[in-house]
C-alpha cells in the first residue's frame, strides 16, 4: 500500500495509528487529536503474519489498510504507537528481536514512532478510566496456544502469569491462579479479552457454569468480556492521555451504538512507553520528551540514566 497515495490532509488534527500484536496476528486502528481531546474513527480487521519480517510488515500494511479503508476521508498518518503482548517486553525494554520487528514496519510504513503498551496494562487502564479507579478483578487474555491470567486489586495490576491452554479453559484459569500463591481470596469478577466474539462467548459459557473451588474466590465469580475491539481501543486511549495528554478520549465500537466518552482520571504510572534502540536496548526513561534521532551522544539523559546512544528513538511520559 502506498500511504502517501492513498491518504489525504486533514487540518487542525494529528492523526496516530495504533497496531495491536498478537502471536499470529495484527489489528490497526486510526485516531486523531484535536483541540485537547482523542478520537478513534477507523478500526481494521485483523491480518495474519508468520514469524518474519516481511510477514510482520506485510500483515500490518493489510491491517492498517483495512482500517484506513473505512473512513471517506482518510487522513494524513504521521505517529504509531504499539500494544505487545507480555512476552514482548522483558523488564520495561521490547526484545531485540520484537524491536527489530517493529522498526522495520515503521520504516516500511514510513511511520514515526510514538511509544508502546503492553496489552493487559492497556486494557486496565481503559477499564480505570471507565470504572473511576479502584475496581479489583481477574483479567483473562485468550490466546490461541495459551492464556494470560492478571490479578487487579485496586485499579492495579498485582501480577501477571502465562498457562498454557488445554483442551479446559476452567482448568487453565484454575492453575494460573494457583500460581500466584496469594493469601487473600481473590475477587470475584473475572473478565474475558479476545480479538474473536464467538470464541469470547464459548469462554464464558464455559467459565460460568464451571464449579470454581471455594478456596479461590469469596463467592461464585462473575464472568464478563470485553469487545473484540476493546484492544486496539484500550491501547489507542492509553497512548492518547499519556503522549498526547488529551482531556477526553471518545470512541465508537461495533457493539455500541452510541459514542462512548471517557474523561482522564488520575493514575500514578504511565503505561505508554518509549521506544529505543542501542546495543543494549536502552530502559525506559519516564520524563516527557519529544521523539529524537540522533548521532552518537554522550550525555545523561536524565537523573536516572546514563547511555551511550548510536541510534536513538526515544519518547518519554510522565505519569498522569
Amino acid at each position: 500500500m502506498d500511504i502517501g497515495k492513498l491518504i489525504g490532509k486533514k487540518e487542525n488534527a494529528e492523526i496516530f495509528v495504533s497496531f495491536v500484536i498478537g502471536k499470529n496476528w495484527i489489528q490497526a486502528g486510526v485516531w486523531q487529536v484535536t483541540g485537547g481531546n482523542g478520537e478513534l474513527v477507523a478500526t481494521g480487521t485483523t491480518s495474519p503474519w508468520q514469524s518474519n519480517a516481511v510477514s510482520f510488515v506485510d500483515g500490518a500494511d493489510d491491517a492498517l489498510a483495512s482500517a484506513v479503508g473505512t473512513l471517506e476521508n482518510p487522513p494524513a498518518l504521521s505517529r504509531v504507537v504499539f500494544g505487545l503482548p507480555i512476552h514482548w517486553v522483558n523488564e520495561g525494554r521490547v526484545e531485540r528481536e520484537k524491536l527489530g520487528l517493529l522498526k522495520e514496519l515503521w520504516e516500511k510504513l514510513e511511520l514515526t514512532p510514538a511509544g508502546f503498551g503492553i496489552i493487559p496494562e492497556s486494557i486496565v487502564y481503559m477499564l480505570r478510566q471507565k470504572e473511576g479507579g479502584g475496581e479489583s478483578y481477574v483479567l483473562v487474555g485468550l490466546g490461541e496456544e495459551e492464556i494470560d491470567i492478571a490479578v487487579v486489586q485496586a485499579g492495579k495490576i498485582v501480577e501477571t502469569k502465562q498457562v498454557a491452554r488445554s483442551i479446559s479453559l476452567g482448568e487453565d484459569v484454575i492453575e494460573g491462579l494457583t500460581r500466584f500463591g496469594m493469601q487473600e481470596k481473590l475477587p470475584a469478577r473475572i473478565i474475558l479479552y479476545n480479538r474473536h466474539l464467538p470464541e469470547i462467548n464459548q469462554a464464558r459459557q464455559e467459565l460460568i457454569s464451571w464449579e470454581w473451588p471455594s478456596a479461590l474466590f469469596l463467592h461464585t465469580p462473575r464472568i464478563e468480556i470485553l469487545p473484540p475491539d476493546s484492544l486496539i481501543t484500550a491501547i489507542s486511549q492509553s497512548a492518547a492521555m499519556e503522549i498526547a495528554h488529551v482531556s477526553q478520549f471518545q470512541t465508537a465500537t461495533q457493539t455500541k451504538d452510541a459514542l462512548e466518552e471517557i474523561s482522564r482520571v488520575r493514575t500514578d504510572e504511565p503505561v505508554t512507553r518509549n521506544l529505543e534502540f542501542n546495543d543494549e536496548v536502552a530502559p525506559v526513561i519516564p520524563t516527557a520528551q519529544p521523539f529524537e534521532e540522533t548521532q552518537k551522544t554522550d550525555k545523561s539523559v536524565n537523573s536516572h540514566t546514563q547511555t551511550v546512544m548510536t541510534e536513538q528513538l526515544q519518547y518519554t511520559t510522565t505519569a498522569i
